[in-house]
C-alpha cells in the first residue's frame, strides 16, 4: 500500500510541477525523505501525508485512492483532458446531456460524431 500512495505522491507532485526540492521545502523536510516517501522506503504518517495533500491540491483519498496514477507518454494527455473536464462548462454540458431522454441523447451523440467527420 506504501508503494502505491508512494507513487501517488509522486504522480500529483510532477503533476504540481513542484520538484522533490520544492516539495521538500513546503513540507519542511529533507528532498532525501520525498524521494523516500514516493519510493515507498519509509511507511508515510498521517500527518505528513495531510500536509503533502494539502500542498498538491489534492485530498488524502486521493493519495490513498482507488485508481492508479496515469504515468509516462499517458500523463500529459490526462492533464489536458483534466484540464477540459473541470471546466464549468464542461460539467454542465455533460449534466444537461444526461439529464435529456436516451433518444435525445441518441440524436445528439450521432450529430456530433458527424460534425467531428467520425
Amino acid at each position: 500500500m506504501e508503494r502505491d500512495i508512494g507513487a501517488r505522491l509522486r504522480y500529483y507532485r510532477e503533476r504540481a510541477g513542484l520538484s522533490p526540492d520544492e516539495m521538500a521545502a513546503r513540507l519542511e523536510i529533507s528532498a532525501t525523505k520525498v524521494r523516500n516517501l514516493e519510493t515507498a522506503t519509509n511507511v508515510i504518517p498521517i500527518a505528513l501525508l495531510t500536509r503533502a495533500a494539502r500542498v498538491l491540491g489534492v485530498t488524502v483519498g486521493d493519495l490513498y485512492g482507488p485508481h492508479d496514477p496515469v504515468v509516462g507518454a499517458d500523463a500529459e494527455r490526462t492533464r489536458a483532458a483534466h484540464a477540459v473536464l473541470s471546466h464549468p462548462e464542461t460539467r454542465a454540458l455533460i449534466e444537461a446531456y444526461y439529464a435529456a431522454p436516451e433518444s435525445v441523447r441518441e440524436t445528439f451523440s450521432g450529430l456530433l460524431k458527424s460534425l467531428a467527420g467520425r
